[in-house]
């Protein structure tokens, strides 16, 4: 009976040094991972800025029948007011039209004009910017064409604002349908129009070269 007891008590000391070997491993593991953590976490992250580099010194000289991508759009709003209505004073971001157009019904116009162009930003304008890359040499690339997208966007109400003021004060004997229209073709081709500008302005180190 104690020879029995002596080997269980043996075989029980064996397993707790096995454990005891077993924990300090595992300790020693999960130390060496806190340690390649905490290293990650202050490692700089690796980024390839491709879109962000250019974009606050791209400049275009005219405002007029071009979309300005990459500018801010609140600056442009002002200089466009001031050229609309040089006699009057806009507030910033206030839409103006003339007094003798009702603005629910011009808001109404505005809503509906912009649920065609976002159809055609999500659609349309992807192949434009595709095309326009590979006229210029350009590797397709996908960022450019989420990022443009999304500044189109941004822009897309004011710039709907500026050609209907510009319709409407014209005077020209056109009914609701054909000044929308209007508005529509004229904003697709400022769209291709600031497309273009933009990847052009991009440094050719910045936007990559198709290999010949």
């Amino acid at each position: 009976m104690s020879q029995q007891f002596y080997h269980y008590g043996d075989q029980l000391q064996s397993y707790l040094q096995y454990l005891e070997k077993r924990i300090v491993s595992l300790e020693k593991a999960v130390t060496e991972l806190t340690k390649e953590v905490a290293e990650l976490k202050n490692r700089p992250s690796v980024r390839v800025d491709r879109i962000e580099y250019s974009f606050d010194q791209l400049k275009v000289e005219t405002l007029d029948g071009t979309l300005n991508i990459g500018l801010n759009p609140a600056d442009l709003q002002k200089i466009e007011e001031l050229a609309i209505n040089p006699g009057n004073s806009v507030q910033p971001g206030g839409p103006f039209y003339p007094p003798q157009i009702d603005p629910k019904q011009m808001m109404t116009r505005s809503m509906e004009l912009e649920e065609t162009l976002l159809t055609y930003i999500q659609m349309e304008l992807p192949e434009v910017i595709m095309r326009k890359q590979a006229e210029l040499g350009m590797e397709e690339d996908e960022a450019y064409i989420a990022f443009i997208q999304e500044d189109v966007t941004k822009q897309l109400p004011t710039r709907i604002q500026f050609y209907l003021q510009q319709r409407t004060a014209s005077g020209n004997e056109e009914d609701t349908n054909q000044q929308n229209e209007a508005v529509i073709a004229a904003l697709k081709q400022e769209i291709e129009n600031g497309v273009q500008i933009f990847l052009s302005n991009i440094p050719d180190n910045v936007k990559g070269r198709n290999k010949e």
